[in-house]
C-alpha cells in the first residue's frame, strides 16, 4: 500500500492532475519537504513537459505551496494575462534573473523568458 506522499510523487510523473488532486485530498502535504525537497520542486524537476503542469501547480498552490521566487508563478502557470499585468506593474521583471532546477536545461541566473521557453505552452500568436 502506498502513502499519499508516494502517490503525489507518482502523480507528478506525467502531470496526472486527477492523481495529484487525489493525493492532496488523501493527506499529502504540499508544503512539507520530502527528503529535504519541497513537493513543488519535485514537480518542476520532472522530465515531463505538458500543458497540465499549470493545473498541477495550481493544485499545490491551493494547498499552500509557494515558490521561493514569486516572479516565477505566472510564467510557470503559463498565464499570458498575468505575465502582461506583472510586467506592466513591474517593468524590471523583463531583466529579472532567477534560478530553477530543470531536468533538461540549466536555469541558473536566467531571465523569466528562459523559464518560459523551458516550461511554457502559451500560443505565441495570442
Amino acid at each position: 500500500m502506498t502513502t499519499p506522499i508516494q502517490d503525489l510523487l507518482s502523480a507528478f510523473d506525467g502531470h496526472d492532475v486527477d492523481a495529484v488532486r487525489a493525493a492532496l485530498d488523501a493527506g499529502a502535504d504540499a508544503c512539507s519537504p520530502i527528503r529535504s525537497k519541497l513537493p513543488v520542486n519535485y514537480l518542476l524537476e520532472e522530465y515531463t513537459r505538458s500543458d497540465r503542469l499549470g493545473e498541477c501547480l495550481r493544485l499545490l498552490f491551493a494547498h499552500g505551496a509557494v515558490l521561493p521566487d514569486p516572479a516565477l508563478v505566472p510564467v510557470l502557470l503559463d498565464d499570458a494575462d498575468a505575465i502582461k499585468a506583472a510586467v506592466k506593474a513591474t517593468p524590471s521583471l523583463l531583466a529579472h534573473r532567477t534560478s530553477l532546477v530543470s531536468s533538461f536545461t540549466s536555469l541558473i541566473g536566467v531571465t523569466l523568458l528562459h523559464v518560459a521557453a523551458e516550461y511554457g505552452n502559451v500560443n505565441a500568436a495570442r
